[in-house]
């Protein structure tokens, strides 16, 4: 049995588009469509997030408001997404 080789861009720390661990709040989320954008508290453009990386988190949703730490990555478009994501405070204000 044979698996698939490791995607080292998609590891956080590793490839070159790898970047230190961020933190920000989700400022756009289309449920319907499962992706969304993260606005970094350090600034910058916003981050693409898509649900199967909460859900890889064992997160259910994502919604505005809420606030996530992530890693940066670089998807095969070109595009930056947040991966391994983890969800710090829910759009109410809770902790998660």
């Amino acid at each position: 049995m044979t698996t698939a080789p490791r995607r080292p861009d998609r590891e956080p720390g590793r490839g070159p588009a790898a970047q230190p661990r961020m933190r920000g709040t989700i400022c756009h989320f289309v449920t319907e469509r499962g992706f969304g954008f993260v606005r970094p508290d350090a600034g910058g453009e916003n981050v693409f997030v898509h649900i199967t990386a909460a859900l890889r988190a064992g997160i259910d949703d994502l919604a505005v408001g809420d606030v996530l730490e992530f890693d940066v990555s670089t998807d095969r478009r070109g595009r930056t997404e947040a991966i391994n994501i983890r969800l710090v405070a829910t759009r109410a204000g809770g902790a998660a």
